[in-house]
C-alpha cells in the first residue's frame, strides 16, 4: 500500500503536499487493506464509484479513466481517485484544511466533519499514521543485496 502511493504521488501529485502516510492509513481504514474494498467504498481506499467519476469527469484528474466500478479494485486507480479526493477536500469550499478535517470529511463526508470534537475516526487515524511514517524512516537509505 505504502508503495503504491509513493508512486501516484511522485508521479501526480509531487506539488501538492500530499503525505504517502496519510493515504496508507486512509487506506487501511477504509478497506482494511482489502483489494475490492469493504462497505459502499471500493478498492484499496475504499472511494465510491460515483465520487470517482466525479473527480475524473467534472474536476479534472484524468491521468486514469474510470468507467465501470471494478476499475476501482486497480491499486493504482484506487489510490489516484483517493489521492485526488484528499487533494480536493485539503482545498474544500477555497479554504486550506488541515489532516483533521480532510481525514474526517474522507471517511464520513465533508457536510459530516465536526472539528471541535476530536471523533474515534481521528483517534485512530493518529494510531495508524505513524507506522507508515516509520516504515518509510526505515527504508530511508538503505540498500540491501542479498
Amino acid at each position: 500500500m505504502q508503495a503504491v502511493a509513493d508512486i501516484i504521488v511522485s508521479r501526480h501529485f509531487a506539488s501538492k503536499g500530499i503525505r504517502p502516510a496519510l493515504l496508507s492509513a486512509l487506506a487501511e481504514m477504509s478497506s482494511m487493506r482489502f483489494l475490492d474494498g469493504i462497505g459502499p467504498g471500493s478498492g484499496i481506499m475504499g472511494i465510491p464509484y460515483q465520487t470517482a467519476l466525479w473527480l475524473n469527469k467534472d474536476i479534472g484528474f484524468k491521468a486514469y479513466k474510470v468507467k465501470a466500478m471494478e476499475d476501482l479494485s486497480n491499486p493504482f486507480l484506487s489510490m489516484y481517485f483517493g489521492t485526488a479526493y484528499v487533494s480536493w477536500l485539503s482545498q474544500y469550499e477555497g479554504r486550506e484544511r488541515t489532516d483533521e478535517f480532510v481525514v474526517q470529511a474522507y471517511l464520513r463526508g465533508p457536510d459530516n466533519v465536526n472539528i471541535q470534537e476530536t471523533g474515534p475516526l481521528w483517534v485512530k487515524f493518529q494510531r495508524i499514521v505513524p507506522s507508515y511514517e516509520d516504515l518509510k524512516k526505515m527504508n530511508e537509505g538503505n540498500c540491501t543485496i542479498l
